[in-house]
């Protein structure tokens, strides 16, 4: 009889998408803030064993999608007003700052050719009959990510994307509506037409109306929320 080899199962692809399962299931808001989330179950369902479930989880815990309470279990991620606070009012010193620079720099060109392109991905996101937020989410923040790597400030951008996916996290679990997707754009466009005039203060000033919009829905959800619990 021939020996017959087998090839070593991909533990790490299993992984993946395990993790990619869990992921959608919280963005989608099936698995909501606060929801338990228990590890021999989704096992079973899945029909894998437990190691790559806890695999997943771990890596959704550094992305700031599951929180990990020692004695208590595995949890969706919450958060307070007042860890949104803290972290909007960063993210507005972030962007204010890099916005200075980019029109300093003169590289306002640049930054409306990246936000042209991020709006139309996310104009054509927001006009679908079955809008994929994660898209969303993803264009959204590579529109905010391209203004800061335009201030050319390697610390600047450690910070900010240190920030960037608590941020994720709080429009992920808050904010979920086509209606939240054409605010967004409209402050976008206020934005660009700031970047446009290359006044540094109505550019300022149109960050700051689109950053505390943002937080100010956020702090509404999350009310809302704690109301009906």
């Amino acid at each position: 009889m021939n020996e017959v080899t087998f090839p070593l199962i991909d533990h790490t692809a299993l992984s993946d998408k395990v993790y990619e399962v869990l992921k959608k299931k919280i963005l989608e808001r099936e698995l909501k803030p606060g929801d338990k989330v228990q590890v021999d179950e989704v096992a079973h369902q899945l029909g894998v064993s437990r190691t790559p479930v806890k695999d997943a989880l771990n890596r959704l815990a550094l992305e700031g999608l599951i929180d990990k309470v020692a004695r208590r279990g595995t949890f969706v991620s919450t958060m307070s007003a007042q860890d949104v606070d803290e972290l909007f009012d960063l993210r507005l010193l972030m962007e204010s700052y890099a916005a200075e620079k980019v029109l300093e720099k003169d590289k306002a060109n640049s930054f409306l050719a990246d936000i042209r392109q991020c709006m139309a991905n996310i104009d054509r996101i927001a006009q679908s009959d079955d809008p994929d937020y994660d898209a969303y989410l993803a264009w959204n923040r590579d529109l905010h990510l391209s203004l800061i790597k335009l201030a050319d400030n390697n610390r600047l951008m450690q910070m900010y994307e240190s920030l960037n996916i608590p941020i994720q996290v709080a429009r992920v679990h808050y904010l979920h509506s086509v209606e939240s997707v054409t605010q967004t754009q409209q402050e976008h466009q206020a934005i660009y037409q700031a970047f446009e005039s290359r006044d540094v203060e109505q550019v300022k000033q149109a960050i700051a109306t689109h950053i505390n919009s943002v937080r100010d829905a956020v702090l509404m959800s999350i009310e809302a929320d704690q109301a009906h619990q």
